[in-house]
């Protein structure tokens, strides 16, 4: 807040405080409404939002369906439970048009029970191209195909490995689980998140073995696109399981060595994300 100036900050007060707020931090309004409501041009509310987005980073604000993000809301709303919240949050969630926006939100949440059930709606519904959410992931689809048409397969036996594995590993914790009836768009997922996200091999595979071993995680990473959209989200968490272990003095063994390799890679992940910012 320190940044903002007087407009910034009546802008921002006004986006978390106006009658059309919602529990999850998502909520319908038009720029002209922001703008009656302020007693600003049009002109005016454009430039906030652009300048909430690009420098701030605080919104975002999706001209299509006209929902804005408030992406830290979840710091400091999300973080009790109880079944009126919980019951509140389900609703919106359900209403929400652009399921995308709920990924910017989910880092921000404390409480995991919310973060479950933010990612389950994310996750059942990217594939709707009924939600604007679907239609850019469709969009984002084509172009891979495009990009990829001289290729004969856009994944790897590697790819379809990890596919494997994953599949294993949630049916053992989930025998009744049905197996997709094409693992080809499980290993194609595996492959975007390595190339796009850049995420390596090692890293990818840690978190798959390490997801199926958490009682939350478990239920809540069914897929690789479940996978990827909640990777920085395990990486947290990971990180502070090793620092816990490393404060109670765990004895060197296999799993501190595993342990040892997360730590590498995510000493690597905050160099690229420091590189990147600086």
């Amino acid at each position: 807040m320190e940044e903002m100036t007087p407009e910034d900050r009546y802008f921002y007060l006004y986006l978390l405080t106006n009658p059309l707020t919602s529990q999850i931090g998502i909520y319908q309004i038009t720029k002209k409404q922001m703008a009656f409501d302020l007693g600003y041009s049009l002109e005016t509310v454009n430039s906030l939002i652009n300048r909430f987005e690009t420098h701030h980073r605080l919104i975002k604000y999706n001209q299509e369906t006209r929902e804005i993000a408030i992406i830290k809301w979840g710091k400091y709303n999300l973080n009790k439970t109880g079944k009126p919240v919980l019951d509140c949050i389900d609703k919106e969630l359900a209403s929400v048009k652009d399921v995308s926006l709920l990924t910017l939100i989910i880092d921000h949440i404390p409480n995991n029970t919310i973060v479950e059930r933010f990612l389950r709606v994310a996750n059942d519904t990217s594939n709707d191209s009924s939600t604007t959410g679907g239609q850019e992931e469709e969009k984002e689809e084509e172009q891979e195909k495009e990009k990829t048409s001289c290729r004969k397969t856009k994944f790897s036996d590697e790819h379809l490995e990890m596919a494997n594995l994953l599949l294993s590993l949630i049916q053992a914790n989930n025998p009744n689980y049905k197996a997709p009836s094409k693992l080809e768009k499980w290993a194609n997922d595996i492959r975007l998140m390595m190339e796009r996200d850049k995420r390596t091999k090692e890293q990818v595979e840690y978190l798959i073995r390490w997801s199926q071993r958490d009682d939350f995680w478990s239920t809540v990473i069914l897929s690789p696109n479940s996978l990827r959209k909640g990777f920085d989200k395990m990486v947290a968490r990971c990180r502070q399981e090793s620092k816990q272990k490393q404060s109670r003095g765990f004895p060197a063994n296999r799993a501190q060595q595993n342990d040892a390799a997360i730590e590498r890679w995510l000493r690597q992940s905050e160099s690229v994300a420091s590189s990147a910012s600086g």
